[in-house]
C-alpha cells in the first residue's frame, strides 16, 4: 500500500534533521557541519555568525522562494528571515543578490544532475 504525499511530507519534516545528522556522522563530516545540522532549528543569538544560523536563514529563504516540499508557512518564513537578517547583519542588497533568480538556478542545477 502506498502512502499519500501529505503523510510522506509529514514523515520527511519530522525526520529530516535526524537523518541529516546520521548521514553527517556516517560520512564523517566535520564537527562544524554536524553542529550546523543539529542546531539549525532555532537561531543562536549568542553565536550570531554560527553556521547553524546561516542554515536556518537559508531554509527560511528556500521556503519563501518555493524551493521546499509541501506547503510552507510563508508568514513564519518571512519572520525567520527578518530575524536572521538582523542577527546575521544582512542588508536588502545582500538578500536580493542571494535570492535573485534562485528558483531558476536551483531548477538548472537539478536538470544538470
Amino acid at each position: 500500500m502506498w502512502i499519500g504525499s501529505e503523510y510522506w511530507l509529514e514523515v520527511v519534516n519530522r525526520a529530516h534533521r535526524k537523518v541529516g545528522v546520521a548521514l553527517a556522522d556516517k560520512w564523517l563530516l566535520p564537527d562544524e557541519a554536524m553542529k550546523a545540522i543539529k542546531e539549525c532549528a532555532e537561531y543562536d543569538s549568542a553565536e550570531r555568525h554560527s553556521p547553524a544560523n546561516f542554515v536556518r536563514f537559508a531554509n527560511a529563504v528556500a521556503k519563501r522562494e518555493g524551493i521546499y516540499p509541501g506547503t510552507p508557512d510563508i508568514e513564519d518564513a518571512d519572520a525567520t528571515i527578518m530575524i536572521g537578517r538582523s542577527l546575521l547583519e544582512l542588508n536588502d542588497e545582500i538578500v536580493g543578490k542571494l535570492t535573485a533568480s534562485l528558483r531558476e538556478r536551483v531548477a538548472a542545477h537539478g536538470a544538470e544532475g
